[in-house]
């Protein structure tokens, strides 16, 4: 219970540091510039192995293959091909599965992205609305 207590911890940071768009946006904690992403760092309370929700406020200006939050090779959002995808490496990381989203991004707008895994089922999220999933199981 303590590493998902300390994990939410972390992820609501995020959130509000990448830009709830409102005063909380002027005093940015984490601005990222295209180029730059959150690495989860190797620390046992971050391994992760059964049921995992990963968030974050994004407002792209351009788009490439852009990480938002990785934990590599356990777990992953990212915007791909202008669509938010999350990833997700199963059985001590020798396998990954990915389910993109349907949602075309647009440039100038905020997103709020969110990836889920359940232990049966990779989710992902934009703006709430599921976007696309996939019946996957394993340990992370």
């Amino acid at each position: 219970m303590l590493r998902m207590i300390s994990l939410l911890g972390c992820l609501l940071l995020l959130t509000i540091s990448l830009g709830a768009p409102s005063a909380l946006a002027v005093n940015k904690v984490l601005s990222l510039d295209g180029d730059d992403y959150v690495e989860i760092s190797e620390n046992p309370i971050f391994d992760i192995t059964e049921q995992i929700t990963m968030e974050a406020w994004v407002n792209p200006n351009s788009f490439g293959d852009q990480k938002i939050v990785s934990k590599r090779p356990a777990y992953v959002i990212a915007i791909l091909k202008k669509k938010a995808e999350t990833e997700i490496f199963t059985d001590g990381g020798s396998h990954d599965t990915r389910v993109p989203g349907g949602t075309i991004l647009q440039a100038g707008r905020w997103y709020h992205i969110t990836g889920t895994y359940d232990g049966q089922t990779i989710k992902t999220y934009v703006n709430g609305q599921l976007d696309r999933f996939t019946e996957y199981s394993g340990s992370i």
